[in-house]
């Protein structure tokens, strides 16, 4: 039987902590395992966490950050932390979700033959309310774009699970470099160095209520997407594929796509660049509304 470390970030949780632990500890078919890390709680996390490895010591550790980190370093420092033990896979999951039993089950069925190969899995979500009432399906995607998912994270943190390879990978990537969600970084790190798999099926109910950190929240989307292409706010979309590019030069095989990266990392400096990502149909992303959205946000230079 398959063993897998779930890694958990938590801050101020209470509210549906114990549903999302529940779900993980019956997963069927796994040998499972959570690590949790609490970002500085101010409610009864603590509490709950100190429950539950009360009830489940062989199954469950956490530890408390000396300072709140946020979200994105809280998950990275995760992944950084020590193993006690050896696992097969690897997990990553919100606070406020609902997994179905065979989560787990069929996203290791998926990486199986990729054990050699830096790999990671990731679903579809079933978007629902904070009572667990179904809204849809989180998205379609319809073809398999190495291209478009670099540029478009379509890796939702709460789905995906990698293998060993890909963690050793991951512990390379510097942690004062996080400057976008640790998700999309893990994808751009999968999809540059080894297998990505996309399933458009849901085996995980996507909880969406008043204090999500991210989700299908749509208020405020415009001015995001304003702020990005003509705010101050410095983007690091092009980035942070150069930081991918120098961290990973080595394990980067396929040289066509080591060229991809470079061009839309340079594309502020260099003309020749710019040009290729603004014309080039190969710099696109899912749909045709976000492709649309990144060309205007490189025509000012602001991706």
């Amino acid at each position: 039987m398959n063993k897998i470390l779930v890694y958990l970030a938590t801050y101020n949780g209470e509210k549906y902590l114990k549903e999302q632990l529940d779900s993980i500890l019956k997963q069927v078919n796994v040998d499972v395992h959570i690590l949790i890390g609490d970002d500085c709680s101010k409610d009864s996390t603590i509490t709950i966490l100190k429950e539950y490895k009360e009830k489940y010591p062989d199954k469950i550790d956490y530890y408390i950050n000396e300072e709140n980190k946020g979200y994105r370093l809280n998950f990275m420092n995760l992944i950084h932390q020590e193993l006690k033990d050896d696992y097969d896979f690897f997990a990553l999951s919100d606070q406020d979700d609902v997994w179905l039993e065979n989560k787990l089950e069929v996203a290791i069925s998926s990486l199986q033959e990729h054990k050699n190969i830096p790999s990671l899995y990731a679903s579809n979500l079933k978007v629902v309310d904070e009572n667990l009432n179904y809204q849809c399906l989180m998205f379609n995607v319809t073809r398999n774009d190495k291209h478009a998912f670099f540029l478009e994270n379509i890796a939702t943190g709460c789905t995906t699970v990698f293998n060993n390879k890909l963690r050793d990978l991951i512990l390379k990537y510097p942690l004062d470099e996080v400057k976008l969600p640790h998700d999309d970084i893990i994808c751009k790190i999968a999809i540059a160095t080894g297998i990505f798999i996309l399933d458009n099926n849901s085996y995980i109910l996507y909880r969406q209520h008043g204090n999500n950190q991210i989700g299908l929240n749509n208020k405020g989307k415009g001015k995001k997407y304003f702020s990005m292409m003509f705010g101050k706010t410095k983007s690091y979309h092009s980035y942070v594929p150069k930081i991918i590019l120098d961290t990973y030069k080595e394990e980067i095989k396929d040289e066509d796509f080591k060229k991809f990266i470079f061009t839309i990392s340079n594309y502020k400096k260099s003309f020749k660049c710019y040009s290729k990502v603004f014309w080039s149909k190969k710099y696109h992303k899912v749909s045709k509304s976000k492709t649309l959205i990144f060309k205007v946000s490189v025509l000012f230079r602001k991706y």
